[in-house]
């Protein structure tokens, strides 16, 4: 790598899977199925072809095909993307864990990554065991994993643990004390899968601050994955987009963020759909003048018909309204008098102009019974979008940094 500053390089990077049945793991089982493949008989153990799946491939899928980029020390790059995507197997590839099928991979320093809930950890030895064990690995002396033991131990909150087998942690404990090993033994490059999310809000909280220090203060480079939008927003200076397997955008976060809910946006088509349960039917979720694009001046109102199978004591109506990021807006509860079966009303909300910033949002409803027992839960039942009045204010009022409402406060300035 010629520039210097460069700690990773992946070129014409690619991952290929086989379609269809390896072995059994027996060789008495792959002889029978080797002889009834002779004879023409069908294989109990099969799996489902690429042919029985509509598919025209040859039996072999791109996990990841062609992906390029590069990152620079001290970086904090998020990748994004659907379920499905090839996020994960990206990050398994430069940990390591797997070898790329074609492509070069160019790695400056220690990779330490946190992949899944156990990864790198031996479940018969203690959380003691298991950090020397993977500083070891990571080419540390007896006498440097010593001397990070104690910050180790004391961020993943396990002490009363440390000297008990990994096998009989929790998730949650695992977990913390997979990414304080991770972050704490001084890797180049540290890899983190959306396994954070087992963790709670309060680890969830010093993890990602802990992932800022590590690249501002120590100047390395981080890669993360997740779900989370708002913290990828939050975090990373870069993102890299996927699809398919296939690399869609490397570029600065807020640009690349946009690009996906755009993306999301654009495969989403007006649907008449309906939700239904034993108890009760909702159908017909619509926007006034099926119009899903608003500007922030404007008010926004949709609504759905209801029917009820059964009696239900005073029903709740819930309404949350949730940025595309994940950040929770706001809720709205009102319940009804207790109704009858066959009860059948229509529904409309208004949300008022100048209350929602520009981004998109999804909205999701909850019928309950008497605020105790769940009836029908729809989420993202109504998708909409909110944009700036006009194309100055567009690239300044998504900012991060703006908010995710618009600001009701009065400024007043005297002399």
């Amino acid at each position: 790598m010629a520039d210097s500053n460069i700690i990773l390089r992946v070129e014409s990077l690619s991952k290929i899977y086989q379609l269809g049945q390896f072995g059994s793991g027996t060789i008495s089982q792959d002889l029978n199925q080797f002889f009834n493949k002779v004879r023409g008989r069908e294989e109990l153990n099969r799996s489902v072809t690429s042919n029985e799946l509509s598919t025209k491939s040859n039996g072999l899928v791109y996990a990841l095909q062609d992906v390029n980029f590069e990152l620079k020390r001290g970086q904090v790059v998020g990748i994004i993307g659907k379920n499905g995507a090839g996020k994960s197997t990206l990050l398994k590839v430069l940990s390591k864990v797997t070898r790329p099928s074609s492509g070069k991979i160019y790695i400056k320093g220690k990779v330490s990554s946190l992949l899944e809930v156990g990864t790198g950890f031996h479940p018969e030895l203690t959380g003691r065991e298991n950090i020397f064990l993977n500083g070891a690995i990571l080419g540390m002396n007896k006498s440097e994993i010593k001397n990070k033991l104690d910050e180790i131990v004391d961020f993943s909150g396990v002490a009363k643990y440390l000297d008990t087998p990994v096998k009989r942690y929790s998730s949650g404990m695992t977990v913390r004390l997979g990414f304080a090993v991770a972050a704490h033994l001084e890797p180049d490059i540290l890899i983190v899968d959306e396994v954070l999310a087992v963790g709670d809000a309060e680890f969830q909280k010093k993890a990602i601050g802990k992932m800022q220090e590590v690249s501002q203060d120590d100047g390395r480079t981080v890669i993360i994955v997740s779900h989370n939008l708002a913290t990828i927003n939050e975090l990373c200076s870069h993102s890299l987009l996927m699809q398919a397997g296939k690399q869609v955008a490397f570029d600065e976060t807020q640009k690349v963020l946009n690009l996906y809910t755009r993306s999301v946006k654009s495969e989403e088509k007006i649907r008449s759909f309906s939700y239904e349960s034993e108890q009760v039917k909702c159908w017909d979720f619509s926007f006034s003048g099926d119009d899903r694009i608003y500007d922030i001046n404007s008010r926004i109102s949709f609504g759905f018909s209801f029917l009820f199978k059964i009696d239900v004591l005073r029903p709740l109506f819930r309404i949350d309204i949730y940025s595309v990021q994940g950040v929770h807006i706001c809720r709205e509860d009102f319940t009804i008098s207790s109704v009858t079966e066959g009860y059948q009303e229509s529904l409309k909300i208004t949300i008022p102009k100048r209350f929602l910033n520009a981004d998109y949002y999804y909205i999701n409803v909850l019928l309950a019974e008497d605020r105790v027992q769940t009836l029908l839960l729809m989420k993202e039942a109504l998708q909409f979008e909110v944009i700036p009045t006009s194309e100055l204010a567009y690239s300044d009022i998504r900012d991060k940094n703006t908010g995710v409402v618009l600001s009701p406060l009065e400024v007043e300035i005297s002399a």
